[in-house]
């Protein structure tokens, strides 16, 4: 157990696009043969994301079976991670009649002197901003290529949707924004935040139920990179898609943590994303993280070298929530905990929670972490219907995949995951004490159709 009390077949080639900078990764497949869980066709639904880039296909509101059954579930996307470029686009121009604004005159009197609905455009250079700019109903901002707010490390937050019941749907696009102290941006629902690069200040971006926030590169975060934490979980979808999500985390919150992202209370859809280098606090961070309260789907995104749990569903075992963590590319998550046990962290990790489906994921690692886990702490009592499978496993020198503090182990299971060992004799599994065999691991029902090399 973690000692802090908030714990919290063939290689395809992935170009991810970084402004005009491309990064080449190479990742393993995931099975082919898939079989569905007690959510795999779950989750909530998809979003049109603003770009040409298409999207999958959408998925029907959860459902959680009793128990699983082994039939085909849909095929994975070809590809992870970010599926256009990320930050500003060069070559943008202001759109057609919107209104011009100069470095110099970016302020809320400057605005204030348009109707709400407005779309401005800020030119190229730097705009210094003394002071945050509340965005009205439909407004609309939008960066020449170049455009920078810079906040000068005195103004703590460029934008924000004002008083309850706070602004909608407004546009934030092709801006870079910098030297801010506080939250970067607070939008309120349904505003689109796309395009943008986003550095410094606790948190990068702050999400409202409805919000979009797509295409951009958030990094250098002091706590988090992207948030998201609101009352209910059944208010609208926050989507966060195809973003680099980067270098966050260090300094932390309230509670003891930080990371590349954070989500309570919430309906979240985080796909197709890049995020890497994160950190925090060694006894409580992650990168993509629901904690508390929540219904998540977190699917093709590319997870690399975090200081914590790459994905993480932690504390969702109330009535209604859910998670599903399917098709994404993990690698060398838990930088913080290398040689540590699955109770302290793992690349995936399902812990305290219920009614979450694991599958299609491709986890690879080279560093002695732990791969993929089912955890049980003393906060809850029970846990159950949470189902890992059609997963490709790839340890390091070292790692475990199973569970601990777990004892339904037919509520909790797993099955036609595929795990590659390092050598013959190496006992990368266990059921909450030390190591087992793969023979002792199928002995106790789990992995009946998986397989071991």
């Amino acid at each position: 157990m973690r000692p802090h009390p908030r714990a919290l077949v063939a290689p395809l080639m992935l170009l991810v696009l970084s402004g005009s900078a491309m990064t080449q990764f190479t990742a393993v497949s995931a099975s082919t043969h898939l079989s569905v869980g007690p959510n795999d066709a779950g989750g909530v639904p998809r979003h049109p994301h603003p770009s040409p880039s298409p999207s999958p296909s959408p998925s029907p509101s959860p459902s959680p079976s009793p128990s699983p059954s082994p039939s085909p579930s849909p095929s994975p996307s070809p590809s992870v991670g970010p599926q256009g470029a990320v930050g500003p686009l060069s070559g943008t121009t202001c759109p057609s009649g919107s209104l011009n604004i100069w470095p110099g005159q970016f302020s809320q009197s400057f605005v204030n002197g348009y109707a709400a609905g407005t779309s401005f455009c800020l030119r190229a250079g730097t705009h210094y901003l003394g002071a945050p700019v509340t965005a009205r109903d439909g407004d609309s901002y939008v960066g020449e290529y170049g455009a920078i707010v810079d906040g000068q490390s005195g103004t703590g937050t460029a934008l924000n949707p004002g008083a309850w019941p706070y602004s909608q749907n407004v546009k934030l696009s092709g801006i870079v924004f910098k030297n801010f102290t506080a939250t970067v941006i607070e939008p309120g629902r349904y505003w689109t935040v796309s395009h943008n690069d986003i550095s410094g200040g606790t948190i990068g971006v702050s999400l409202e139920p409805g919000t979009v926030a797509s295409y951009n590169r958030i990094h250098n975060s002091a706590t988090y990179g992207v948030v998201g934490m609101v009352g209910d979980h059944t208010l609208p979808t926050k989507y966060v898609s195809n973003n680099e999500i980067s270098f966050n985390g260090g300094v932390s919150d309230s509670g003891g943590s930080s990371g590349g992202s954070k989500f309570n209370h919430a309906s979240i859809v985080m796909d197709h994303n890049y995020v890497h280098d994160n950190t925090g606090n060694p006894y409580s961070t992650a990168s993509l993280w629901c904690d508390y309260d929540n219904v998540c789907t977190y699917e093709y995104n590319l997870v690399v070298h975090n200081g914590g749990a790459g994905i993480y569903q932690e504390m969702d075992y109330l009535s209604g929530n859910s998670g599903i963590i399917r098709y994404n590319t993990v690698q060398d998550d838990c930088q913080l905990f290398i040689g540590q046990g699955i109770g302290y962290c793992s690349d995936i990790q399902v812990r305290n929670s219920n009614n979450t489906s694991v599958f299609g994921n491709t986890i690879t690692n080279t560093t002695d972490v732990n791969p993929l886990g089912i955890v049980m702490d003393s906060r809850i009592s029970s846990m159950g219907n949470n189902y890992c499978h059609d997963n490709v496993i790839t340890f390091g020198p070292g790692g475990v995949v199973g569970f601990q503090g777990v004892s339904d182990l037919a509520s909790n299971h797993y099955d036609y995951d595929t795990y590659n060992a390092p050598s013959t004799p190496f006992t990368g599994l266990t059921l909450g004490s030390g190591g087992v065999t793969w023979p002792t691991w199928q002995g106790t029902g789990q992995d009946q159709h998986g397989s071991w090399h």
